[in-house]
């Protein structure tokens, strides 16, 4: 229960209650677009803070073959530091949108990326020590942290990858989690993902009216996508009708929180073998919840 796992994308739904944190205290507007943080940042001028916690931003995904390449021309393939804002800005300079923001929905890292610039740019602080100051901290989280310090963890589960030519999996070799920031460089625990469940309940990180807000429905997600099965994207969850959800999948790593809201109930799966399968945590997710609930 206190053994340490990279959460990968469930990192969202902190990255945009810090958000909702910062619009609380009258620091920023969801409406506000990117250039009135970054002024340079041309290229996402029609982008707003609320596109960018909906997913439908139309900024290219951070695998696509542009980005690679600026990212390689620019920062070379061995980083061992997170580009500064400017050169993380400078990497989409090229790259057109996918879709006029707001008509559609991709799922995207790099709408996540820039929300974490934003947390530092407004905060002033490290978006590391924003979240321990203001989510993690508040919670109990004691054990959940930003992953720069990955290597040196104690109590953390070994992920493993399978080699795609053999049957079997080997301890993954990628240790560059930090890399993905806000959009999926966090690490957690069992345990705090589940005061992280209950501290929703409460008003400690937000006001109830806001984390409604936050699970509310906004974009809706093609049914050939992953969770087109009725679910749309909220700020950092995925939404349907009175559940949400969320997956996580890196080098090593899958993790997926599942909640029903009216119920209470919180079903979360972490593990360190990335190549379980999304079908196989679904079926599991469905089954215990039928346990639950005497089914």
């Amino acid at each position: 229960m206190d053994t340490k796992f990279i959460m990968a994308s469930l990192t969202k739904q902190f990255t945009a209650t810090a958000i909702l944190q910062l619009e609380e205290r009258g620091l920023l507007d969801l409406d506000h677009q990117v250039t009135k943080y970054f002024p340079d940042a041309n290229q996402f001028n029609e982008i707003t803070i609320h596109h960018l916690l909906s997913m439908s931003s139309g900024i290219v995904n951070t695998g696509h073959p542009s980005l690679v390449e600026n990212f390689e021309k620019s920062l070379g393939s061995n980083i061992t530091s997170l580009p500064s804002a400017e050169e993380t800005i400078a990497l989409y300079s090229d790259i057109p949108l996918n879709f006029k923001p707001g008509e559609e929905y991709e799922y995207s890292n790099s709408n996540y990326f820039l929300l974490g610039l934003i947390i530092e740019q407004i905060s002033g602080d490290t978006y590391e020590t924003f979240l321990d100051e203001n989510i993690f901290e508040p919670l109990g989280m004691l054990d959940s942290g930003y992953s720069l310090d990955w290597n040196i963890q104690e109590n953390k589960a070994i992920g493993y990858e399978k080699v795609i030519t053999e049957n079997n999996v080997y301890p993954s070799q990628y240790d560059e989690y930090f890399l993905f920031h806000a959009a999926g460089g966090l690490y957690t625990t069992m345990n705090d993902l589940v005061k992280w469940d209950r501290g929703l309940y409460s008003e400690k990180l937000l006001k109830k009216e806001t984390i409604d807000k936050m699970y509310a429905p906004y974009t809706k997600i093609p049914l050939n996508s992953d969770y087109g099965n009725g679910y749309e994207y909220g700020y950092g969850w995925l939404t349907q009708r009175n559940n949400v959800e969320h997956a996580g999948y890196l080098p090593g790593y899958l993790a997926n929180i599942y909640r029903e809201l009216d119920s209470e109930l919180v079903i979360i799966f972490l593990s360190n073998n990335q190549y379980i399968g999304g079908n196989k945590i679904s079926n599991f997710t469905n089954t215990l919840t039928n346990i639950v609930k005497g089914e």
